[in-house]
């Protein structure tokens, strides 16, 4: 994604009206005779209400999240409210912006609008925008059926990244597998291994927290928290693991996207909501029979977990990178020698716990 800074002129005031029309659109398309839903979920000991108004969005928000479910809570740390203008016929309000022409994988980024966060795709199909304030957020989507397999495997990633911020928390690009007594992260760029080490060791028996996005909250004993209990491969790459492949699926308008498994529908004793971190690994392929772990420097651990995040999540958490700096100081790094006997990587895990 590349970001592109929008400039943003008009008072405050007047994203203000807009916030409070997108509410009254929300209100609008709940009322109608569509599909509606309402979910408490709890993440990372925070209540989260999620309220969707329109066909086929809980096909797109619940089965990633359905680990997270729980009661009603008092007061929830954070309500979003999406609808889906195909299926309820209300369209989205006029924003108080003007957005240039750019590159369809193009984000948008509004610097100067503090206490509102806003988001919206290159070609405007998705638009959302929160208060930082009253942690209250509108989101509008054009049209759900065209929604790709990635927003199913992690949907609402872009508010959770920004509103994670809170509370020493963090969204870090990474896989996360454990078992009762700690977990690892398993980080590196995308094509590393890391969804294949975290769906290899859910079949060999290790609890699974994620493949690709991993919540954690940094400190002097550093938790991670399954965010969704997704996983997904390649079409190709899922040929050579039958046992995997005959459980994927693929939800989004993308059909040539990567397949998901919702493992909460097929593994669900092995989804953990929270471990302990005990260790950071980089896996690398090579092609060699064997696989190995082998410990590697805070340096080369951090530059093979910050870089990706950085990238991959365009993260504007100005302190991010020193977050992950003393995350490394912290756990032991090691590198993942990857080899062609898959039944070796698991236990080396396991051993490592």
């Amino acid at each position: 994604m590349v970001k592109t800074d929008v400039a943003y002129a008009a008072p405050v005031l007047s994203l203000q009206l807009f916030f409070n029309e997108m509410g009254a659109a929300f209100e609008n398309a709940a009322g109608g005779v569509c599909e509606t839903d309402a979910f408490d979920f709890t993440i990372a000991g925070h209540g989260v209400c999620v309220r969707t108004a329109g066909d086929g969005l809980r096909s797109v928000i619940y089965p990633a999240m359905a680990h997270l479910l729980a009661g009603t809570p008092d007061q929830p740390a954070l309500e979003i409210s999406i609808w889906d203008e195909q299926s309820t016929g209300i369209a989205l309000p006029q924003p108080p912006w003007h957005i240039p022409q750019a590159d369809e994988k193009a984000v948008f980024v509004f610097p100067d609008t503090d206490p509102f966060q806003i988001s919206i795709s290159a070609d405007r199909e998705v638009l959302s925008i929160g208060d930082r304030s009253t942690n209250r957020m509108f989101m509008w989507i054009r049209d759900a059926s065209r929604l790709f397999n990635h927003d199913y495997a992690a949907p609402l990633m872009h508010i959770f990244r920004t509103w994670a911020l809170s509370d020493k928390l963090a969204v870090v690009h990474a896989g996360c597998v454990g078992n009762g007594e700690g977990a690892v992260l398993l980080v590196g760029k995308g094509g590393s291994g890391k969804s294949t080490v975290s769906l290899l060791s859910v079949l060999h028996g290790l609890d699974y927290l994620s493949d690709d996005y991993t919540l954690v909250k940094f400190g002097e004993e550093p938790e991670a928290f399954c965010l969704y209990n997704t996983g997904k491969l390649h079409a190709y790459h899922l040929k050579r693991f039958p046992e995997l492949e005959r459980l994927a699926v693929t939800p989004g308008a993308d059909k040539d996207g990567k397949p998901l498994i919702y493992l909460e529908q097929h593994f669900p004793g092995q989804i953990a909501g929270q471990r302990n971190l005990k260790a950071i690994i980089a896996p690398v392929v090579t092609g060699k029979p064997d696989s190995a772990l082998v410990r590697i420097s805070a340096m080369e651990t951090l530059k093979a977990l910050a870089l990706s995040t950085l990238f991959q999540l365009r993260n504007d958490d100005k302190s991010a990178l020193n977050k992950m700096a003393g995350l490394v100081k912290l756990l032991p790094g090691y590198r993942l020698e990857l080899g062609t006997d898959i039944k070796q990587i698991a236990p080396l895990i396991k051993q490592l716990l």
